[in-house]
């Protein structure tokens, strides 16, 4: 969901929920736009923490099941908030990857608990106006069902701005930000 527990923000309910609907609306229009990414929003209401659910199409012909969240938070997602998504990743399809979005990043202990879960997720930053992630990252259990997927960041640095971007080992498709 767009708001709630594990970060926090100075603005109203009703407008929080506005602005996490925007970040969902805006995170499903950037995934659509990369290369083998086919996803969905959810229903708002009674979600189960659920924002998205699609697909990741692999050069080599294969699809792995995706769902993500979306968090529009003022200050990093915290890592209560990290394992409240593994909980919801492993309630989906067995060889579903999780993908966790935010527009202000992750605490160092959320980045800490993606990078050992056991459970397959990718997590990164996206803010509302860009298209294109700030960061992107992958922990060895998604990589294992990802494997010609190659996550590469770019620095540049004359602005000291970072974007990162998905690659296919294949060489045959780029993402965002390539």
């Amino acid at each position: 969901s767009g708001s709630g527990s594990g970060g926090s923000s100075t603005r109203s309910s009703r407008s929080r929920g506005e602005a996490g609907a925007a970040f969902e609306d805006h995170t499903v229009l950037v995934l659509n736009e990369l290369p083998g990414l086919e996803v969905d929003s959810t229903s708002r209401s009674k979600d189960g923490g659920v924002d998205f659910r699609g697909w990741w199409r692999l050069p080599s012909g294969k699809q792995v099941p995706l769902c993500g969240q979306c968090k529009n938070f003022a200050k990093n997602v915290s890592e209560p908030s990290v394992k409240a998504f593994e909980g919801v990743v492993v309630q989906e399809l067995a060889g579903t990857v999780g993908l966790f979005l935010a527009t202000s990043g992750f605490s160092a202990r959320a980045k800490a608990s993606m990078m050992r879960s056991p459970y397959p997720l990718l997590f990164g930053v996206l803010a509302l106006n860009q298209t294109q992630f700030t960061s992107l990252f992958i922990n060895a259990s998604a990589q294992t069902l990802l494997p010609q997927v190659n996550i590469v960041h770019h620095t540049n640095f004359a602005t000291g701005q970072t974007r990162a971007a998905i690659r296919y080992i294949d060489g045959k498709r780029d993402g965002v930000g390539a």
